[in-house]
């Protein structure tokens, strides 16, 4: 393991950089860091009371590795939490062996619909506003081939009143909630909303998790502007070519995610003290000592043991998180 107080900032994200800094304030002292399989990342350190402790950054030495599996099945934790009332959009969980009159029907039901996998990530492979079998059986396939288990979620698409919400809650409780925005680009009456993007992740935006924000995923936005002009009756092209004026801001992608190029507003102190008793309910129902639950409206859309505890946005409360994470990491016995 590498000393972490020395590894290069390069090798960091800025959720890890972050939190490197407030350990070391904290006179954490013998921080090791490894980078292990996949995006996990693997924290030895002795804490100022002296006593080691070791766990994956974003998952609590706390956390059971039961706890963690069933929350990483979207399906599992759905069930989970249906059992408990919380409000959901229907949902289907299909495999190769799953009828296709069932998901026909499923379809013809709830359209538009979100096809996602069922042990996805960082709004990777999530697929909005199906509305027949015929697109959904190409997209379902994309998904079987990316998901690790092989199996897929078809989800009712909502439509929301307002932004999606992520909700962190660290020892059971509630932290902060932010709002995530889908990616924007803004016009400037002399480029195209395809060149906007390449301006503005060539000129504003770093590598994934390495800097405020992340690459407006670019095949994702054509296949969303392709998909939302025809949807209003023009051709593929138009909103790609199109020029905005300028201050006039296009979203180019259907999800609510940073990891696809979104942002974030801290919305902590107008958000609905009975949300924050149900992702309070959701974490204790699930065994997750940290958790991000994810709102859209009052419905709850996935939930995720590992939340990101750096956020894109301005002042204190991009790091708050990391603070909060840290305090609970120092009381819990080791």
């Amino acid at each position: 393991m590498e000393d972490f107080y020395k590894v290069s900032a390069e090798k960091l994200s800025m959720s890890l950089r972050n939190f490197r800094s407030i350990i070391q304030a904290r006179g954490w002292k013998n921080a090791k860091y490894t980078k292990s399989i996949g995006t996990w990342t693997c924290i030895s350190a002795e804490r100022a009371d002296g006593k080691e402790i070791r766990f994956y950054y974003g998952t609590p030495p706390t956390m059971s590795y039961g706890a963690g599996m069933l929350s990483d099945d979207k399906y599992t934790s759905y069930i989970l939490m249906k059992e408990i009332g919380i409000k959901q959009p229907e949902t289907l969980c299909v495999d190769n062996d799953t009828d296709e009159e069932v998901i026909i029907r499923f379809i013809e039901k709830n359209a538009p619909v979100v096809i996602k996998p069922i042990d996805g990530a960082h709004g990777q492979d999530v697929y909005t506003g199906i509305m027949d079998w015929e697109n959904a059986k190409l997209l379902i396939e994309k998904v079987f081939k990316k998901s690790f288990s092989g199996f897929a979620l078809i989800q009712k698409q909502l439509k929301p009143k307002s932004y999606e919400t992520r909700v962190i809650c660290i020892d059971y409780k509630f932290v902060k909630a932010f709002a995530r925005i889908p990616a924007c680009v803004t016009g400037d009456g002399k480029h195209s909303v395809l060149e906007l993007i390449d301006i503005e992740n060539s000129t504003k935006r770093t590598a994934q998790y390495k800097s405020n924000l992340s690459y407006i995923n670019k095949e994702n936005a054509v296949m969303y502007l392709k998909k939302q002009a025809l949807d209003n009756g023009l051709s593929e092209d138009t909103l790609l070519s199109s020029v905005p004026d300028s201050g006039i801001k296009v979203q180019v992608i259907g999800i609510c995610n940073t990891g696809q190029g979104g942002t974030m507003e801290d919305v902590s102190d107008v958000f609905s003290p009975e949300l924050k008793d149900v992702a309070e309910r959701i974490a204790k129902h699930l065994h997750l000592p940290l958790v991000g639950v994810d709102f859209l409206d009052d419905n709850v859309i996935e939930v995720n043991k590992a939340p990101a505890l750096y956020h894109p946005v301005d002042g204190d409360a991009s790091t708050v998180c990391i603070e909060k994470f840290v305090d609970y990491l120092e009381k819990i016995p080791a």
